[in-house]
């Protein structure tokens, strides 16, 4: 079946529902050998004005990523249906982090729920560019206990961890930066790492009598091993 740029527009405009649209989106992008960014971006305009729901914006956001195309996805962001709704706001904020847009996202943070994990793993990733690291830490590790233990808390608790320890000689000698470091570094988390990374972090407040650290640290590494089967 031949796919022609102008009949796959009108397809769209005249598609009953948001998910019609996109199936025709689909036949449209496995039909071609050849890629055309242009084409293709003309097409997710006329896409986006089909959504129905917080989701069908994720799914038209994903289109623009696997395109790196981060502009258009940000305007596209900014005038969508569905500004208050929180699923929406944290693509928003992840896209203007992407375009080093942190003013931006900072601001749509202040404005997120404080009650959910999401929201507060945001939170605390720009606290920690902020340089805000005792309260970004804080964060993140009641996030953390509030079975909010994800690959991206982990990697955000990581960074936080890293920043706070980097200039640190005794946390040096316990490798705790460069062990922080090396979880950010890959996409997949490696348990052992991180139990690792635990360890070495509850010595060293153990060691330096800080109590409350050292306790918050501790239920983290006791509920990640329940987690992961090895309590």
């Amino acid at each position: 079946m031949v796919f022609d740029i102008q009949s796959t527009q009108e397809k769209i405009i005249k598609a009953k529902c948001f998910e019609d649209a996109r199936i025709i989106f689909d036949d449209y992008l496995f039909s071609q050998t050849e890629l055309n960014k242009y084409e293709l971006l003309k097409l997710l305009e006329y896409l986006q004005c089909k959504v129905e729901t917080p989701t069908d914006v994720y799914i038209v956001k994903d289109y623009y990523i696997q395109l790196q195309e981060l502009e258009p996805l940000s305007k596209f962001l900014k005038t969508c249906a569905f500004q208050d709704d929180d699923q929406v706001k944290n693509m928003r904020i992840s896209v203007e982090k992407l375009l080093g847009n942190y003013s931006t996202a900072e601001k749509l943070c202040d404005n997120l729920k404080s009650d959910n994990n999401y929201n507060n793993i945001q939170r605390a990733s720009l606290l920690n560019r902020r340089n805000q690291l005792e309260e970004a830490r804080e964060l993140i590790e009641r996030v953390m206990l509030n079975k909010g233990i994800t690959k991206y808390s982990i990697k955000v608790y990581a960074s936080i961890i890293n920043n706070l320890t980097k200039q640190d000689v005794y946390a040096i000698n316990l490798c705790i930066p460069s062990l922080a470091r090396n979880i950010c570094k890959y996409d997949e988390i490696n348990s052992f790492s991180l139990i690792r990374l635990l360890a070495k972090i509850l010595d060293y407040e153990n060691n330096l009598g800080n109590k409350k650290e050292f306790k918050r640290t501790c239920a983290i590494l006791k509920y990640y091993s329940y987690l992961i089967g090895k309590a």
